[in-house]
């Protein structure tokens, strides 16, 4: 039995020798309830908690289009005049700053600019709106019209236009004055008629332009030729045998169309021109990825992925849109202050600027995103800019056949 005051129960001191009433008294802290976890929304399609505006799991949005006609007109209104900062940080960059969002991309800072893709889709549907809407009304101001069916064809063919109106009846409202007065008697020499003096001379005139007339519808007729002999929709049709008859009435219709369209575009040798620029754009955008292709071929030993040569091509495609942009307000703004030469002088100097900096710009691009120097950068640059006018031309050159052949 253990008798030591300082160990016993019953004492009234401490090991130290301390009265037990002097020693401090530590209590324990309670511990608080923990929190009830948060409630999440849950996902409708795979039931798991939504943390965010998308299903970690499934990727469903949250937000449908069944809530509130608010909520939707909210979201429309922020969609439609919420304009995102990374369009004009990546259209400045894409026109001022050779082959900056290529290098950016590829170097993996790709939020604060617009995708290579959406930018080069985007431009490239506007510069098709924009092309279409300046070359409106260029086939029909001069008084050529496109064809526009068969019979029109077969009218043009004839010499008819196909829109021509029959002259309107003698005495009509229509009628030139000419046609509601006597006919006055012309001197019996040409004396004294200034119009008779010129007889000559639009005669020749009239001469020469027949000549022109012949010669392009003698390059026409060797053009089309079909089993030795001009093509003719009635007497000497193209006949497939192999094809059903419904394939081969298409193509003789198709056919018309582009002997037609060629043979007024003789006339006026400016609508080849005007429907080349107006095709462009869509001839751009199928060759894009093949361009793409002559990059990874010209710079095989650069040892890099086709994807990277594909984001070389957007961008490029897409500065060349935005300059077409450029040029069509530059020439829309220099047609509206005509008045003003001073004014649209400048404006000359910006389109020429504009011109020159489209291929100055190609080869700053393609220097800076493949790392050359001076000498090799311009040798590759005349290669592959070489290369790809010899498809573009030929690019331009199918999408004029097609369009003269279904417009």
């Amino acid at each position: 039995m253990n008798n030591d005051p300082k160990t016993s129960i019953g004492g009234e001191t401490a090991a130290g020798g301390a009265p037990l009433e002097s020693l401090p008294v530590t209590v324990a802290p309670v511990a608080e309830p923990a929190p009830p976890p948060p409630r999440f929304a849950v996902c409708g399609n795979c039931a798991s908690p939504l943390y965010g505006g998308y299903c970690y799991r499934c990727g469903q949005p949250e937000k449908g289009m069944i809530r509130s006609l608010r909520e939707v007109g909210s979201d429309l209104a922020d969609i439609i005049f919420n304009v995102d900062s990374r369009i004009f940080r990546s259209i400045f960059d894409l026109y001022f700053r050779p082959g900056y969002l290529t290098t950016e991309y590829c170097a993996g800072r790709r939020v604060r600019y617009v995708t290579p893709f959406r930018l080069f889709f985007v431009l490239c549907v506007l510069s098709i709106f924009a092309v279409q809407l300046s070359m409106e009304g260029v086939f029909q101001n001069e008084g050529f019209d496109i064809v526009v069916d068969a019979d029109d064809a077969e009218k043009a063919d004839a010499g008819i236009g196909p829109t021509q109106a029959p002259a309107p009846a003698p005495g009509s409202v229509d009628a030139p004055p000419a046609a509601t007065e006597p006919a006055k008697a012309a001197p019996a020499d040409g004396a004294g008629d200034p119009a008779a003096a010129g007889t000559d001379g639009e005669t020749s005139a009239g001469r020469s332009g027949d000549r022109k007339s012949d010669t392009a519808e003698s390059v026409l007729d060797v053009l089309f030729t079909f089993n030795g002999r001009p093509w003719n929709a009635a007497t000497n049709p193209v006949e497939i045998a192999w094809l059903p008859q419904a394939v081969n009435r298409r193509i003789n219709a198709s056919l018309g169309h582009m002997r037609a369209n060629a043979s007024l575009a003789t006339k006026k040798p400016a609508l080849f021109g005007t429907a080349m620029f107006s095709v462009a754009p869509q001839t751009l955008f199928v060759l894009m990825p093949i361009f793409a292709v002559l990059l990874k071929i010209v710079y095989v030993f650069k040892r890099r992925l086709y994807m990277e040569h594909l984001m070389v091509a957007l961008h490029s495609h897409a500065f060349i849109f935005l300059s077409m942009l450029v040029l069509i307000l530059l020439y829309a703004l220099r047609g509206a202050l005509a008045a003003v030469p001073s004014a649209a002088a400048s404006v000359t100097w910006l389109i020429t600027a504009a011109w020159v900096w489209l291929p100055l710009y190609l080869l700053l691009m393609q220097k800076r995103v493949y790392r050359q120097g001076w000498i090799m950068g311009v040798i590759t640059y005349g290669v592959v800019g070489t290369c790809y006018s010899v498809l573009l031309s030929l690019g331009l050159v199918a999408a004029i056949v097609i369009g003269l052949a279904v417009t």
